[in-house]
């Protein structure tokens, strides 16, 4: 009897098994469509001094917490570079986080070496200085 039981399960698990419609992996659809893509982190970086990270949207740097994932404040707010018609190609935060420099109109000039011009921010004062000439990197 319990056998008999067993070949029951094992038959109707078997036969939805094949009444499910397999579809088969191609090349193209591997490479053409979105469905093995991984999703993209952002491009986070760590605060200093705290438990925090920083990421660039919408040409702002902000400030998230690190265990909630909420949002705690603009580090450098969208409209002064807007007013200053900057856009952010790369930045980076002082050990003490009082200051950013940030970079805008990257261009490469040798393999590993980019010309910026590089602003500096103050995040008490929330002045903005742009360094003089372009900066070699």
């Amino acid at each position: 009897m319990r056998s008999i039981i067993s070949l029951l399960i094992f038959l109707a698990l078997s036969i939805t098994t094949f009444a499910q419609q397999t579809k088969q992996i191609t090349l193209d659809v591997i490479w053409q469509s979105s469905t093995f893509y991984p999703e993209m982190m952002r491009d986070y970086r760590m605060y200093p001094l705290s438990d925090a990270y920083t990421v660039v949207e919408n040409n702002a740097i902000v400030l998230y917490d690190l265990k909630s994932d909420k949002q705690i404040k603009e580090l450098f707010p969208s409209s002064v570079a807007s007013q200053n018609k900057i856009s952010i190609d790369d930045y980076s935060i002082s050990t003490n986080a009082n200051f950013i420099l940030i970079f805008t109109n990257t261009k490469q000039i040798y393999r590993h070496s980019t010309e910026s011009d590089v602003y500096l921010y103050n995040v008490k004062t929330k002045m903005l200085y742009r360094l003089p000439g372009n900066q070699n990197i």
